[in-house]
């Protein structure tokens, strides 16, 4: 269940940009792994990223162009 709704979601950013592109809006999905938060320390898993990483990835997708628009970028630490 969670590949098919992250599959989803991904699919539906790739329809989204290709539906917004002719305003300007360029609409992309960031994908991180285990990222070191007080609810990650609970669960038993190692983190992969941090959250200073994943803001990172945010700032570059922000100033990103036009031509990565329906890409999903994927975090693996």
């Amino acid at each position: 269940a969670y590949c098919a709704s992250k599959a989803g979601l991904i699919g539906f950013t790739q329809a989204l940009a290709e539906e917004v592109k002719a305003e300007g809006i360029v609409v992309t999905a960031l994908c991180p792994t285990s990222v070191d938060t007080r609810l990650l320390k609970g669960s038993g898993l190692t983190p992969e990223t941090t959250p200073e990483e994943v803001a990172e990835a945010i700032f570059f997708l922000a100033r990103a162009p036009a031509a990565v628009a329906g890409t999903a970028l994927d975090m693996f630490g």
